[in-house]
């Protein structure tokens, strides 16, 4: 698919069909952008201040902050979601890395403009609004993972993501779950039994 075909994609998830929002749309287009990423290339860097959020296309992007020098991973994000530093959208650095681990493609979206343009667009703010809920919840589920025990984690991140346990390494899901790769091997056993 072309570059505006899949801008009109995402612009008609969000803001609807309706002949009467072309203008919302044409607007809204001109915040847009598409980028692609290779293997391993950053969307996000921390300690960085970033100017956009992103809606992934396809691929696969982790998140990440170095604690002693060693990597440790918050997230991971595939396609059709929205990718970014809430540190960001706010004007601050990011507290955290943002990393293609696949070849990925992402809408950039400019947080300036589309932050302006809520203050005078209520659909706009509308949409600002359900990406916020979005992540408030996603903030809520990982709260929730945090009091349980590294099996109950595992069980519940193949429950309620098992794109996470198909796409994405080893290394970096026991880094998610806060446990090493060979506690995560014996817990996988057993659920392969």
């Amino acid at each position: 698919m072309n570059q505006t075909g899949i801008i009109d994609q995402f612009v008609v998830r969000y803001f609807g069909k309706q002949p009467a929002e072309e203008e919302l749309r044409t607007t809204l287009k001109s915040y847009l952008s598409i980028r692609a990423l290779t293997k391993g290339e950053y969307l996000v860097q921390e300690g960085s201040t970033h100017h956009y959020g992103y809606f992934l296309v396809r691929g696969t992007v982790r998140s990440f902050y170095l604690k002693d020098g060693t990597e440790v991973n918050t997230w991971f994000a595939f396609g059709g979601e929205i990718v970014g530093s809430f540190q960001n959208y706010l004007g601050k650095p990011s507290r955290e890395t943002l990393q293609a681990i696949e070849v990925s493609e992402v809408i950039a979206i400019d947080l300036a403009g589309i932050k302006a343009w809520a203050n005078t667009e209520l659909r706009v703010s509308n949409f600002m609004r359900e990406v916020i809920e979005e992540y408030t919840l996603f903030l809520e589920e990982k709260l929730l993972a945090l009091q349980m025990d590294a099996t109950e984690r595992y069980r519940y991140l193949i429950e309620r993501e098992p794109e996470v346990v198909q796409k994405v390494s080893l290394t970096y899901i026991a880094s998610y779950l806060g446990i090493s790769r060979e506690t995560l091997s014996r817990i996988r056993a057993k659920f392969v039994l």
